[in-house]
């Protein structure tokens, strides 16, 4: 299952700034809208963090905010996994920017994945060597029923990368694909730091 990486999104007031506070925790931006509304960075031990600006975001995120998200390498692929493992509204859809899937948490909550992108058209690619292979992002997320949630993560490919806490999630809204008023999986963001050898 080495197809899915883990890429929260947070969702900022401050893209450029905050951007450069996470180039300087080791990061590196790998792709970056023209506008400058969205950057996503790598970290070389691992996962990803996408930067969305708040005020331009069509979910209606606030600023601060980070959602459970991930990048995939075929939308449609996860999407029957998802609904094998008995998640059957895992649904794909087109955007501007390439295909999506869209699922519903065991709590209730969405969670979205990009496809990578091939067509870059209005970003633009940049290179990626000096990520700090030391470090990685990871993320908590509180769910009354770890268990339950566990299994979601392990149909998704993400287990390793999300810390569950045995609690209620935020009750938070969000605007969903559709229109919607929905709640989004909202986490807790970390980032990791192997000792160097």
């Amino acid at each position: 299952m080495n197809d899915v990486t883990l890429r929260p999104v947070r969702f900022t007031d401050d893209v450029a700034g905050t951007r450069a506070y996470f180039e300087q925790q080791g990061l590196a931006a790998r792709v970056v809208a023209v506008g400058g509304g969205w950057v996503d960075l790598v970290a070389g031990g691992g996962g990803m963090l996408a930067l969305h600006d708040a005020a331009s975001s069509s979910t209606e995120q606030p600023s601060g905010r980070t959602t459970l998200s991930a990048e995939c390498q075929d939308a449609e692929a996860l999407a029957e996994r998802l609904r094998e493992a008995g998640f059957d509204d895992a649904t794909v859809y087109d955007e501007g920017y390439g295909r999506v899937l869209v699922v519903t948490d065991p709590d209730g909550g969405l969670v979205q994945v990009d496809e990578r992108q091939d067509d870059l058209h209005g970003y633009h690619h940049l290179d990626v060597s000096g990520a700090d292979p030391a470090v990685s992002v990871r993320v908590v997320l509180d769910s009354p029923d770890v268990a339950r949630y566990r299994a979601f993560l392990e149909a998704l490919g993400l287990a390793a990368a999300v810390e569950l806490h045995e609690q209620e999630p935020q009750d938070v809204r969000a605007t969903a694909p559709d229109g919607r008023p929905r709640r989004p999986a909202v986490v807790r963001l970390q980032l990791s730091a192997r000792p160097r050898p």
